[in-house]
């Protein structure tokens, strides 16, 4: 962005044009996006993939060419421009529509579809996407399973509800979500997640305010039949779950409670989850986290009870310094490089967000983009049965 505006870097006149500025915004962080560049406190030991800052030697070029007065060079020998495809889940196995459901756009707007894929037997979910006919209305998607038949007894299959806060009616667990800068989900390589006949999928769709719309949604699966070596699960600790995992903080009047005071920088939100002892050693493969617009930074890490010899009693797992709302992303560990991240059961995992709140009123937990959140999300793999997502939240 530069003023506001959008702009692009595909030729060299839009490029020259920025100048000394292109150096600077290297130089400061803030782009390419990549948050995940640890804290004073909380750097993570994990290796990224993909990540998207240049090397020592690319920002080296690009001051030469900066310092240099911008030269333009030949374009006849000009390397080709590649353009990448827009990120997409690779092979889908099935797509479920739901029907039209009409956007007043005189606010934000979360709209709920419960799918069935109608499974014949036990089938393994390895990735999810949104399919929808307005993806700049989209602010994000969340995608639940509800095992139980409760789903259906509550809501036709394929027909979208309203839903604001909540996916409402009935219990579920997290498959995963579309936010920023994260538009598909997919689990890491040789696990999944077991289905069984009778699953359906609740999909929570959270639209921005704006112009009157007729909305048409739906999910794409990418689904196996053959058990993955494998168990992809999600573990969750976030200010919805257990209240008693909050701590106490600065501005807290009568115990622990979520508030962002107003006209304070720099406000802290803390919580701890003790990971039930008869957990299995999970392996950590991918690492979200999740604010609004008065996020600063957030940390992420485990406090372990019995460390393996080479691993840290501490470890961070996630630190983002310079919170942006509009660049979010799942962050995945570069297994072959990186040291093995592991929490397990008896390990306590803590989440700290931090908030600036220059208005005039608190701010206070909630799902429009105006009240709050704190989410720490870890994508795991862990050999076994399998468990219920539901049993990795930390809901008490």
């Amino acid at each position: 962005m530069a003023d506001g505006n959008a702009f692009d870097l595909l030729d060299y006149d839009a490029t020259a044009r920025l100048g000394s500025e292109l150096i600077a915004t290297v130089e400061a962080g803030v782009m390419p996006p990549w948050g995940a560049t640890g804290t004073e406190a909380c750097t993570p030991r994990a290796t990224w993939l993909d990540d998207l800052r240049l090397t020592d030697d690319e920002l080296d070029l690009l001051r030469q060419w900066t310092d240099g007065g911008l030269s333009e060079g030949d374009p006849d020998e000009a390397a080709p421009l590649a353009v990448p495809d827009p990120p997409a889940l690779d092979g889908v196995t099935d797509t479920l529509l739901g029907s039209t459901y009409s956007l007043t756009g005189d606010e934000e707007e979360y709209v709920c579809t419960v799918f069935d894929p109608a499974l014949e037997g036990t089938t393994w979910l390895t990735g999810l996407a949104l399919d929808t006919n307005h993806p700049g209305a989209v602010h994000h998607a969340l995608w639940f399973l509800e095992r139980n038949g409760e789903a259906l007894a509550n809501a036709d299959a394929g027909e979208p509800y309203a839903c604001f806060g909540a996916t409402g009616r009935f219990a579920v667990e997290i498959l995963g979500g579309m936010l920023p800068g994260t538009p598909v989900v997919t689990y890491p390589d040789g696990s999944g997640l077991q289905l069984e006949p009778g699953d359906v999928i609740v999909q929570q769709v959270h639209y921005d305010a704006g112009e009157p719309l007729d909305v048409l949604t739906g999910v794409e699966l990418r689904t196996t039949t053959s058990r993955p070596a494998l168990n992809a699960g999600i573990v969750e600790i976030s200010e919805s779950g257990n209240p008693d995992d909050l701590q106490e903080g600065p501005g807290d009047d009568a115990g622990p409670e979520f508030r962002i005071p107003a006209g304070t920088e720099g406000h802290t939100e803390t919580y701890r989850w003790a990971v039930p002892s008869d957990y299995p050693e999970l392996d950590v493969r991918a690492v979200l986290g999740h604010m609004h617009l008065a996020g600063v930074a957030l940390e992420l890490g485990v406090e372990r009870a019995a460390p393996e010899p080479e691993e840290p009693e501490e470890d961070c797992l996630l630190g983002i310094g310079a919170w942006d709302f509009d660049w979010q992303r799942l962050y995945w560990v570069d297994t072959d490089a990186s040291p093995a991240l592991r929490v397990r059961g008896g390990d306590t995992l803590q989440l700290r967000c931090v908030y600036d709140n220059p208005g005039q009123t608190d701010i206070v937990a909630g799902t429009a983009s105006t009240d709050e959140m704190c989410v720490g999300t870890l994508f795991v793999t862990y050999e076994g049965e399998p468990i219920p997502n539901s049993s990795f939240e930390s809901d008490g």
